[in-house]
């Protein structure tokens, strides 16, 4: 088995990779779905860290389509997140859910990554990892707030003002 932060690595470039196909898919060039995006990210992640059966990886998504400078970091900010709850919310594997969500909130789009497990103050060692430390950097690329709130599990959001958006994608 290879060490987690290979694991990583790796899931990071395979979220890079899933856009890249994704814009070859889409109509056009310019923006992405994310709804789309965001499954294929979550069914990657589920065939490459979730060896735990009990642990339940859902994925949610309003009808969203963001630009290309916005999709990349979004995509690799929700693959670091739910990597990290699956981590460190489960002890021993489980049981218990994360659920990754993406929704228009006003005029806001809102990324939220929640899991029912023991909590990040009792998980202690994400709170100041690397990936963690990346997902605010890419919050700031894109001019987001990332915020957590830790009752009852872990829950981060990412609130940021969409360059493109759709309501309803045809």
């Amino acid at each position: 088995m290879r060490p987690l932060e290979f694991e990583k690595a790796i899931r990071r470039i395979h979220t890079l990779a899933e856009l890249h196909v994704r814009l070859y898919r889409d109509v056009g060039f310019d923006s992405i779905d994310m709804a789309a995006y965001l499954k294929d990210i979550c069914d990657g992640l589920r065939g490459a860290i979730l060896s735990q059966p009990r642990v339940e990886l859902e994925c949610i998504s309003s009808p969203v389509r963001l630009s290309v400078d916005q999709a990349v970091p979004v995509g690799l900010i929700m693959n670091e997140l739910a990597t990290n709850a699956v981590k460190y919310a489960f002890p021993g594997g489980g049981p218990g859910k994360v659920v990754v969500r993406l929704e228009v909130d006003q005029d806001h789009t809102v990324l939220s990554v929640t899991d029912n497990g023991i909590g990040l103050e009792a998980g202690g060692k994400a709170s100041s990892g690397i990936g963690l430390t990346m997902a605010k950097g890419l919050a700031g690329q894109i001019g987001g707030m990332l915020a957590v709130n830790c009752d009852g599990g872990t829950s981060f959001i990412l609130k940021f003002k969409a360059d493109r958006q759709l309501e309803s994608l045809r």
